[in-house]
Parts: structure tokens; sequence; C-alpha cells
């Protein structure tokens, strides 16, 4: 009874490009629950159309994997952040180093590589409200 007002969405295995063709037989496990496995294994091929059968009536038959080793510690901010200056940029840059060596450290592990993923605004779109 829990899985049925789990979003279809929200269910292992279902990504941008699958999610969308799945909507339009519902959006909760209950609405795919009244879909036979014959009709999602035609829309979505057998292995796709079983999965979605049986995460909907929580049915789960992959191996638990336990104890994996971590392969990244990362630190993300995903919100608007301006700068006035570049000095300001580069404590803020600093800072998230620092947090993940802090993180490393506490993990044991040191890095192999680092990896800065730094999105900005096209120069004609306007600021989100809010920021400035």
């Amino acid at each position: 009874a829990a899985v049925a007002a789990v979003a279809v969405g929200d269910l292992p295995g279902i990504g941008w490009a699958l999610a969308p063709r799945i909507a339009a037989l519902g959006a909760t496990c209950a609405d795919l629950r009244a879909v036979p496995r014959h009709t999602l294994q035609e829309e979505f091929g057998p292995k796709t159309g079983l999965m979605l059968f049986e995460f909907c009536r929580g049915i789960d038959n992959r191996p638990l994997k336990e104890n994996e080793e971590r392969k990244s510690i990362s630190v993300e901010v995903s919100w608007g952040v301006r700068f006035e200056d570049q000095a300001q940029l580069e404590r803020f840059v600093g800072h998230l180093g620092g947090e993940v060596a802090k993180r490393l450290a506490a993990e044991g592990c040191a890095a192999r590589a680092v990896t800065l993923l730094l999105k900005t605004r096209k120069v004609c779109s306007c600021l989100p409200s809010g920021l400035v």
C-alpha cells in the first residue's frame, strides 16, 4: 500500500528520457498498477516493462550491494551565487576546496582528480528574482 502513492518518476531506473513516456500512463504506482504487464512490456520492452510492473508492486529482486567502495566525494552549491570581484570568487572556491579536503580526510582518502563544474548565466538572461 505504501508503494501505491510513490510517483513513477521516483522509481529506480526511471530517468529523464523514460519519465515522460511513463507519465502518459499515470503519475503514481497506483495508476501504473492498472496497466497489464503485457501492455507495459509492449510499450517499454520486455525488461523495462517487467521492471515497471514489479517495482510498482514493491517487488525488487535485485541483489543488495553492501559496502561498495565510494567513488566520489563532492561539495555542491546549486543556487545563484554572485561575486563582485575576482577576490570573492577565489575565496569562495577556496572554501569549497577546503570542504572537499575535510570530507576526503574524514573518509581517509586522497583525491586522484578534482573537477570544478561552473555554470554561468547567459549574458542576455535576466537575474532570478531575489538574487542580485
